[in-house]
């Protein structure tokens, strides 16, 4: 089957595109390994606006089952969300300390993950998941505990190394592509 007339017009500009955007992500990424103490930072404030968002949807959970026994946990699991949102953004330059708190918050969230994993896991398959990943965060929690530092490091470098690897794609799609176009014109 022969391709529309414009098909190769188009495929050109995509490919043109590829290339830019491509070479973009593979500059973002090396300005991230660069640059990678800001990078660090960025994520801390990333992980403190995601605790609050947590706290937000923690206490309207509360609010919608005060009246229950288990409230309670809610209720804790709100305010510690909360605290550590306002630390991560307020102080978003004491990594270590935040490592710190980030490693005890995900602590503290893997215990209402495992009881509820736990208490679920009677009458719904979702409960192992959730036992699974209470377990998991536990895990996570201790080793950022333990070495903050490192941590945050790490997640700076992986993030840039995923926006090289992005960019390194785009451009080798935009490659091939371009190899098709010259194939298909001869």
């Amino acid at each position: 089957m022969e391709p529309r007339p414009h098909f190769a017009a188009m495929a050109k500009r995509s490919r043109n595109w590829l290339y830019l955007k491509g070479g973009l992500w593979v500059l973002l990424g090396i300005l991230a390994l660069i640059f990678s103490q800001s990078v660090t930072l960025t994520l801390v404030r990333i992980f403190g606006l995601f605790a609050l968002l947590s706290a937000a949807s923690g206490f309207a959970s509360w609010f919608s089952m005060r009246k229950e026994p288990e409230s309670r946990s809610l209720l804790f699991q709100a305010l510690l969300d909360l605290g550590i949102g306002l630390i991560l953004l307020l102080y978003p330059k004491a990594t270590d300390i935040l490592g710190i708190a980030m490693g005890i918050w995900l602590v503290l969230h893997s215990f209402s993950e495992i009881e509820a994993g736990w208490k679920l896991r009677r009458w719904s398959p979702d409960g192992n998941s959730r036992l699974i990943f209470g377990v998991f965060l536990l895990a996570l929690g201790v080793f950022i505990a333990i070495n903050p530092s490192l941590v945050l490091q790490s997640l700076t470098w992986i993030a840039a190394l995923g926006l090289i690897a992005l960019g390194s794609a785009m451009v080798f799609i935009a490659t091939r592509l371009g190899k098709a176009l010259r194939h298909q014109s001869e």
